[in-house]
């Protein structure tokens, strides 16, 4: 009896530290069935970059981990790819561009798309009031289409650069609208180019905001 159960122990024991493999085989990695992009729109000025992040999902909308992703923007001079998910605008750019960006997830048809805009910072600028910490200006955005009519509320795209771009807020309904933050702890200066994006047209704008 004390064989038997000698032997029931140790044919238990191979069983349970037999390799994983001696079992069955691994799970298989989920089928992607989607991607997202984020951000899914970004606007640069020249010599800016932009790092995008894709993520793979299943059928069941969870992350599938150690996916490969595949970047495309077509053959748009002006932008140039940096590291995986990265595109830069070259610091000899001039004009205005647009480009769409494409991303595959290993090699499948399962892709996400988002759009590159490229705007020169135009040589003619103005500068705006000076806005009190919580202060606002607005303006009024107009465009003309090919055939000269004008466009209302144009589709735009802006960017604020410069060291404090962050105490300013920007927004665009039927005006484009800018605020200062409050509170606002210093004397602020940055610079706002807007793009209209179905002409092509930029303009930009000196903000100013003071405590």
């Amino acid at each position: 009896m004390k064989r038997s159960l000698l032997a029931a122990g140790i044919l238990l024991t191979c069983l349970f530290s037999a390799p994983a493999g001696a079992q069955g085989n691994s799970q298989a990695k989920p089928k992607i069935t989607s991607v997202t992009l984020t951000p899914q729109m970004a606007a640069m000025l020249p010599s800016q970059c932009v790092r995008f992040t894709a993520v793979a999902l299943d059928n069941k909308g969870k992350p599938v981990p150690g996916a490969t992703f595949t970047w495309n923007f077509g053959n748009a001079p002006w932008f140039t790819a940096g590291q995986p998910g990265e595109v830069c605008v070259p610091s000899s750019f001039q004009g205005a561009g647009n480009a769409s960006l494409s991303v595959n997830a290993d090699g499948s048809t399962a892709a996400a798309y988002g759009t590159l805009l490229a705007v020169e910072v135009p040589a003619t600028s103005y500068t705006s009031p000076t806005l009190n910490p919580g202060g606002c200006m607005a303006s009024a955005i107009s465009a003309k289409d090919g055939s000269g009519a004008t466009i209302s509320n144009p589709p735009i795209t802006w960017i604020v650069g410069g060291a404090q771009a962050a105490n300013f807020k920007v927004t665009y309904t039927d005006v484009l609208k800018v605020c200062a933050v409050s509170p606002l702890a210093v004397h602020s200066f940055a610079t706002m180019t807007y793009l209209v994006t179905s002409t092509g047209e930029a303009k930009s704008m000196m903000l100013e905001a003071a405590p």
